[in-house]
C-alpha cells in the first residue's frame, strides 16, 4: 500500500474515532449553566411560557414543625389547571394539625376546595361545623396560575449563596438538579432550595427547607412541590359546584 493511501486510511480512521467519541450533550435550561444560575428571570419566564397555555397538575406538601411548643401542621394542596381559553381549574387543600398545635390551626378550615371556569369561581370551605359554598372574586380564588406555578419560590434563587447544577437521568430523560443555599434574612435562616428542571425550563419538582422566626419561637418549614400530567390533565366540574352558592363576600 502506498504511503499516500496509508495516510488517507489513517485520516478516515481518526475521523471515525472522533465521531464515535463525541456525545451529544443536553442543553441546560434557560438561565442555568453548568456552573450555576445566570438569569433567574429567564428560568421563570421559560417555566411560565411552557405551562401557561396547557394543562397540568401541581401537588404540594408543606409541613411546619415547632419544637417549643412542640407541634406540627401539614398542608396538602393539589391544583388541576387548564391554561387555555377560558382558563379553568380545580384546587383542593387539606390541613391537619397535631393535638398540641395552637387553636388557630386546629379550629380553622380542614378542607378548602375551589373551582373556576373562565371568570366564574366558587369555593367550598369545610370546618368542624360543616361546609359552605360561595362565589369568590378571581383575585381571591386559589385557582390561578401564579400560586400554582410557584414563581415566587423559584425567584428565591436570586438570594442564593451557593449553587450547584448536576445533570440527572429520570425515566430515560436528562433533567438538571439545581441545589442552592439561600442567604439568611431577619426572619429566615438555614434555608435551601432544590429544583429539578427540564432542558426547556419546566421546574418539575421543587423542594424548600427553612427555619422561620415566630414570636413563640423558631419553626422549621419544609415543602415539596411537583408538576405532572403536562398536557394531559383534565378538569371536570365537581358536583358540589353545581349547588347554588352564596354571593361574593
Amino acid at each position: 500500500m502506498s504511503a499516500r493511501r496509508v495516510g488517507a486510511v489513517l485520516v478516515v480512521c481518526l475521523l471515525l474515532a472522533g465521531c464515535v467519541g463525541q456525545t451529544a450533550s443536553t442543553p441546560t435550561p434557560p438561565g442555568i449553566t453548568t456552573d450555576g444560575v445566570a438569569d433567574t428571570s429567564a428560568l421563570i419566564d421559560a417555566h411560565t411560557e411552557a405551562l401557561q397555555s396547557t394543562s397540568f397538575t401541581v401537588t404540594s406538601t408543606r409541613t411546619m414543625r415547632s419544637t417549643d411548643p412542640e407541634f406540627s401542621v401539614t398542608t396538602n394542596r393539589t391544583w388541576r389547571l387548564n391554561g387555555s381559553t377560558p382558563v379553568g381549574g380545580r384546587s383542593v387543600q387539606t390541613i391537619s394539625a397535631s393535638n398540641t398545635a395552637p387553636e388557630q390551626y386546629r379550629a380553622g378550615p380542614s378542607r378548602i376546595e375551589a373551582y373556576r371556569n373562565g371568570s366564574m369561581a366558587v369555593e367550598r370551605v369545610t370546618t368542624p361545623n360543616g361546609s359552605s359554598i360561595r362565589h369568590v372574586d378571581l383575585l381571591n380564588s386559589s385557582v390561578r396560575l401564579n400560586p400554582a406555578l410557584h414563581r415566587s419560590t423559584i425567584n428565591e434563587l436570586t438570594t442564593s449563596t451557593n449553587v450547584s447544577v448536576d445533570p440527572v437521568s429520570q425515566n430515560g430523560t436528562t433533567l438538571y438538579r439545581v441545589s442552592a443555599d439561600l442567604a439568611d434574612t431577619g426572619i429566615r435562616s438555614n434555608a435551601s432550595l432544590t429544583l429539578l428542571v427540564t432542558p426547556e425550563g419546566v421546574v418539575e419538582e421543587l423542594r424548600t427547607a427553612r427555619t422561620v422566626r415566630y414570636r413563640s419561637g423558631p419553626r422549621r418549614i419544609t415543602q415539596r412541590v411537583w408538576i405532572s400530567e403536562v398536557g394531559t390533565t383534565t378538569v371536570e366540574r365537581p358536583q358540589w359546584a353545581s349547588v347554588t352558592a352564596d354571593p361574593i363576600g
